[in-house]
């Protein structure tokens, strides 16, 4: 998962779960 504050990536966890943070808004795509 990767969580962007700011525009800058804050955590990273396994690829198998990819989330996309930005402010408000949550994008999560699985495969």
């Amino acid at each position: 998962m990767w969580c962007f504050k700011n525009g800058q990536p804050v955590e990273t966890i396994p690829l198998l779960d990819r989330a996309f943070h930005y402010g408000d808004g949550c994008f999560t795509t699985i495969r």
